[in-house]
């Protein structure tokens, strides 16, 4: 009866589709987490380099920098 109705005989295909499905859905969150953590750090990197910039050009005082900096830090 073509494979349907007797047995696992008839739904092997769709286990393996299904489990193909489910390792292209756990390679996509782990590139999607992998990117989010990535451009994460970009920005506190470019958070700290505009910090910087700014007090060089003494925009903020010292007291403000270093509070700032430890803000972005995370500590």
């Amino acid at each position: 009866m073509c494979g349907f109705g007797f047995g696992y005989a008839g739904w092997w295909p769709w286990m393996i589709l299904r489990m193909g499905l489910g390792i292209v859905i756990t390679i996509g969150f782990v590139i999607w987490i992998t990117r989010l953590v990535r451009d994460y750090g970009y920005n506190r990197k470019h958070a700290i380099e505009l910090l910087d910039e700014k007090f060089a050009n003494g925009e903020i005082g010292e007291e403000e920098y270093m509070q700032k900096k430890k803000i972005i830090k995370g500590k």
